[in-house]
């Protein structure tokens, strides 16, 4: 008979159900890799709590018991997959748990569960289930910072959360780690702080693989860590156009990125229609505190040239700011909006 595992994404404080669905659109990629990775014969069903509920008011679960739960959690979302943990132990379930918040905090996550994995599930996680199937699953695995060419051998199983949910929104990997050490930021802590990319052949290869026309670049910043770095990136953009891989897609990176037409123009003409960008501050001593090297190079004075010349390729700019950081006065605000 095959076993059965439960994946739970849990839902924001204040918020889940339908009144967030238009909002949240995006499949959560971590589960979709685990149930790529799970070795040997299992049956999976997947809860995602910005749609529907894993536990209710009562602190009851919703759903049938399982022989293994698997949560997800960013800080924001742990408290809840905290009593989430404690109502499926309460039936019996064994429960693991990973992601961002478990990997920085694993003393407090192993509190609530029975496993904790640390870091990346790439390598470690068919032995998780080797080990939990044999009855001897450990305390703690460390997943480590394993090279992005293993991704080639397996992609993320987006069609089995797309039958679920139908989610109009997939995200995609093609790097991972950051080389700059921003004061607000996990992903040097989480990731590393090697900028890791991902074989660009192959991320077309998987772009081309997948039905989803929406995409998502996963990572904080596809572009602005060297010029073998940027050179990766106008190649992936290039090779999207070349092979008519046409995606409306979005992401995240640094306002540097402003410097390189040939670049932007890749970008316009494979389907971007916009990126988050850094801007977080407008006082160069705020830049200073958070150490965003990147803005601080150009210049502050340079924000508006920057981003008229991402509007000129075309392009949105959602820019990103930090109110509230350490050297923010009460006149930040003013001079963030003017």
């Amino acid at each position: 008979m095959k076993k059965k595992m439960m994946l739970i994404n849990p839902h924001k404080p204040g918020r889940h159900g339908e009144e967030s669905i238009t909002v949240i659109v995006q499949m959560p990629l971590n589960l979709a890799y685990i149930t790529a990775l799970t070795p040997g014969d299992w049956e999976f069903d997947v809860i995602d709590e910005n749609i529907e509920l894993a536990m209710d008011d009562k602190g009851e679960i919703t759903f049938k018991p399982v022989d293994l739960v698997c949560l997800t959690s960013v800080t924001y979302q742990s408290p809840r997959a905290y009593k989430i943990a404690e109502a499926c132990k309460k039936k019996g379930m064994p429960v693991i748990m990973g992601g961002i918040h478990a990997s920085v905090m694993p003393e407090e996550a192993a509190n609530y569960v029975d496993a904790v994995f640390v870091g990346e599930a790439e390598e470690v996680w068919p032995q998780v289930i080797r080990d939990f199937e044999a009855g001897k699953l450990k305390k703690v695995y460390q997943g480590g910072l394993p090279p992005l060419s293993l991704m080639k051998k397996v992609y993320p199983n987006r069609e089995f959360l797309k039958k679920k949910y139908n989610y109009k929104f997939s995200s995609i990997v093609t790097t991972k780690g950051c080389p700059n050490y921003c004061d607000f930021c996990s992903v040097p802590t989480f990731q590393g702080r090697k900028f890791r990319e991902r074989p660009y052949e192959d991320v077309l290869d998987e772009m081309a693989a997948t039905d989803y026309k929406g995409l998502m670049l996963a990572e904080d910043n596809f572009y602005g860590h060297g010029k073998k770095s940027n050179e990766r990136a106008r190649d992936l953009f290039k090779g999207m156009v070349e092979r008519g891989i046409h995606k409306d897609w979005l992401g995240f990176t640094a306002l540097n990125i402003s410097q390189d037409a040939e670049t932007l123009d890749y970008m316009a003409k494979s389907g971007n229609f916009g990126m988050l960008i850094g801007i977080e501050s407008t006082n160069e001593a705020v830049l200073q505190k958070m150490n965003k090297r990147v803005n601080l190079k150009l210049g502050t004075d340079s924000y508006f040239d920057c981003i008229q010349k991402i509007h000129n390729a075309g392009l949105v700019v959602w820019g990103s700011v930090v109110f509230g950081a350490d050297g923010d006065d009460k006149d930040s605000f003013k001079r963030m909006t003017e």
